[in-house]
């Protein structure tokens, strides 16, 4: 649902900083741009920079799959496969959306 809060057909900046215990890590992404519901929240995302990895380009130019719209190349359904919607191409390389797990 906060996607509605990005301005529409607007490229933007997005910074991802990531925290486990004491180890941090952060990625920015000078062009980050997801369409509106019209064409599924397609995302389109570049730029990369930082020390995390550039785990977000393995899904750029995917559409969001959700439990009820499957868009990934995966012969399986990763959005029902890991209880969470987000921009799988096969599965995830990212997911922000996920499951935390320890160990």
């Amino acid at each position: 649902q906060n996607l509605h809060a990005l301005p529409a057909n607007q490229s933007h900046e997005l910074k991802i900083d990531l925290k486990d215990n004491r180890e941090t890590a952060s990625a920015k992404y000078s062009s980050f741009y997801v369409g509106t519901e019209f064409d599924e929240f397609h995302l389109a995302i570049g730029g990369y920079s930082g020390d995390a990895g550039d785990s977000m380009e393995y899904h750029n130019d995917m559409k969001l799959s959700a439990k009820d719209q499957d868009y990934d190349v995966y012969s399986g359904d990763c959005a029902n496969k890991y209880i969470v919607g987000w921009w799988y191409y096969s599965c995830n390389h990212a997911n922000l959306n996920g499951l935390y797990l320890n160990g």
